[in-house]
């Protein structure tokens, strides 16, 4: 799959997402939280396996740092999942609103912003984190 189609095929599920209840958001971040509790011994497992790779083709300490995944890394990617669940939702909120002389409502609301693409190297945090925000 080509990174166009990836692009094309995550705009069609923020479309989705863009209408999704808090709650449902909510559920989405815990589930995803549950996930990597669940499943942490194949993450570490796997991780592992890429440090190794990593350390064949000469990464630097502080990348291999970086790259590595312990389960208090782990740990804290759960945490973060559960704190943002936990925290007011944005999208919906008025910024500021005032009203027409001829009495029309007008307000400025946050609103999703659609889809970012995100480059990094040797983080693995960040695909959790990109993915939850």
């Amino acid at each position: 799959m080509d990174i166009r189609t990836l692009a094309q095929d995550a705009r069609l599920a923020s479309r989705r997402l863009a209408s999704a209840l808090t709650t449902e958001k909510n559920q989405a971040l815990s589930l995803m939280a549950e996930a990597l509790e669940r499943r942490m011994g194949e993450v570490l497992q796997e991780n592992a396996a890429d440090v190794t790779t990593a350390r064949k083709k000469g990464l630097s300490a502080s990348q291999l740092d970086r790259l590595l995944l312990d389960e208090h890394r782990v740990e804290e990617i759960i945490q973060s999942l559960k704190v943002l669940a936990g925290m007011p939702d944005p999208v919906g909120e008025v910024i500021e609103g005032w009203r027409t002389s001829l009495w029309l409502a007008i307000e400025v609301r946050r609103v999703p912003f659609g889809v970012v693409a995100v480059i990094y190297e040797s983080r693995p945090n960040v695909t959790v984190d990109a993915a939850a925000v």
